[in-house]
């Protein structure tokens, strides 16, 4: 058996290489598209991060590996895999919420930092002002999170993970899910369709979401004002389910208090967007994930125990839905 790999990440292709140091498979390394024409024929699985499957990556595996029947990826985010699409006899695999716990850890991170007016702080720190003003920048800007409410849009490994910690400081969880069943680490649970019901229960909402067509602009101008007054906004899920335009707007017109973004649409910011310059807000250049050598480990570990399922001919675990190349 041949696996073939392709890896624009390089700490999870390496994390992988030293786990299947033993393994008796074929491993070839591919390191350019034109190398991975000539690898992937013959080969059983081809194993790469989200982000390395292009349309012209598509293309080779699909003409040239004919023979493949396992495409894992070993990214949390996978939207050009499920756009693009897979050819109808391969079975597609993600790494199941390797770095669902650090990217949960920097969302959190993004509210507490607007619940305590760090922003306003870290201004006041550079201008050299001691200014002990409990509100913050306006009225109700610093606000404690204990006994309040949050909508978690999306309830998958990070959203799960999200929920956890927000119970742990006092706050009640709302998730919504495309089915709206319960969820247990959530107080309740509303389908995507009720959203502005959820959001009017809240004053905070984490968007843990994919990209997909479902989730493209779901969050406007409504779906912000619905929020209760003094909310809070942290999107750690993907930039285009928020409208950009309309969360500056909201950030200006005081609909919103604050918001943390770890994505944003688009993707890098242009220096001269006025988003920067928004008041209230946090911006990390979508680095979430960040900050831990164990989650490579995580995902290694993943793909070895769907490994061994491949072998034994056993359904895989963490099946990823694609669309159709036929």
């Amino acid at each position: 058996m041949r696996i073939v790999m392709y890896f624009t990440v390089l700490a999870y292709r390496d994390a992988l290489l030293a786990e299947l140091d033993d393994a008796p498979e074929e491993i070839v390394i591919a390191g350019s598209p034109e190398e991975l024409a000539e690898a992937i024929e013959g080969a059983d699985v081809f194993i790469f991060n989200g982000s390395a499957y292009t349309p012209e990556v598509a293309e080779i595996v699909r003409t040239r590996g004919r023979s493949v029947r396992w495409y894992h990826s070993s990214s949390a985010g996978n939207e050009p895999l499920i756009t693009i699409g897979v050819p109808r006899h391969v079975t597609v695999t993600r790494s199941g919420g390797h770095s669902a716990p650090i990217v949960a850890e920097h969302a959190v991170a993004l509210l507490l930092a607007l619940a305590r007016g760090l922003p306003y702080a870290m201004e006041n720190q550079r201008n050299r002002h001691w200014v002990r003003v409990r509100g913050g920048p306006r009225p109700g800007t610093m606000r404690s999170l204990f006994g309040r409410t949050a909508v978690v849009l999306g309830f998958s490994h990070i959203g799960q993970e999200i929920g956890l910690r927000l119970r742990a400081l006092g706050m009640t969880v709302i998730a919504v899910t495309r089915s709206g069943q319960p969820q247990e680490l959530a107080d309740e649970t509303y389908p995507s369709t009720q959203l502005k019901e959820a959001l009017a229960e809240a004053s905070v909402l984490v968007v843990a979401a994919p990209a997909n067509a479902e989730t493209r602009g779901m969050i406007g101008a409504e779906e912000l004002a619905a929020l209760q007054p003094d909310g809070f906004v942290v999107n750690i899920g993907r930039g285009p389910i928020i409208d950009t335009a309309a969360i500056e707007a909201a950030l200006r017109d005081g609909t919103i208090l604050g918001a943390g973004l770890d994505v944003v649409d688009p993707e890098p910011l242009p220096a001269e967007h006025t988003l920067w310059d928004a008041p209230n807000l946090i911006i990390t250049p979508h680095r979430g994930g960040g900050g831990d050598p164990t989650s490579a480990q995580r995902q290694a570990e993943a793909v070895l125990r769907n490994l061994a399922r491949f072998r034994a001919n056993q359904p895989l675990q963490h099946v990823l839905a694609t669309n159709i190349i036929d």
